[in-house]
């Protein structure tokens, strides 16, 4: 894993967040830093979230949406964007969520484990994950992989 401490105070980017206001028209409801990339449970994996809805969507709410990632279930009809950082090296285990996955590449490489066959991925690639078992490994000995990711939760389509 690089020595390279990515985690910290230290916010990613600008959010903006287009709402409704008052009077029900398009607003900006939140312009503001996004949250500091935070350790995740893996070690040398780290994740910032940048927005989450429940449920429910409620358009109108002026509530912030942004929290920490915290290894938290998506909540039933629920969601989660957030952006990923694993580091050199960095091998994740293999697991399921009861989501489909969009994840988008920003840079280095990475390869899904996945039962079959891996597959490796590179910036500007795009994978979907529809609930299987899958991990992450980084085979770069220097160069981090970054992507951003979509969760939505499909809990209804798994066998309980």
């Amino acid at each position: 894993m690089s020595g390279t401490d990515v985690t910290g105070d230290t916010p990613l980017s600008r959010r903006v967040v287009i709402g409704q206001d008052e009077t029900g028209k398009s607003a900006v409801i939140f312009d503001s830093m996004s949250a500091p990339l935070l350790s995740h449970k893996y070690p040398g994996v780290a994740t910032a979230m940048l927005w989450k809805e429940g449920e429910t969507m409620d358009v109108a709410s002026q509530d912030d949406q942004l929290e920490v990632f915290q290894d938290v279930p998506v909540p039933v009809g629920g969601t989660r964007f957030f952006m990923n950082r694993i580091e050199p090296g960095v091998r994740t285990e293999v697991h399921t969520t009861k989501t489909v996955e969009y994840h988008y590449v920003v840079s280095g490489r990475i390869i899904a484990l996945l039962e079959g066959e891996d597959v490796e991925l590179t910036a500007g690639d795009t994978i979907v994950m529809r609930g299987t078992p899958h991990g992450w490994y980084n085979p770069s000995e220097t160069e981090p992989w970054i992507d951003f990711a979509t969760m939505v939760d499909m809990s209804s389509s798994f066998d309980e």
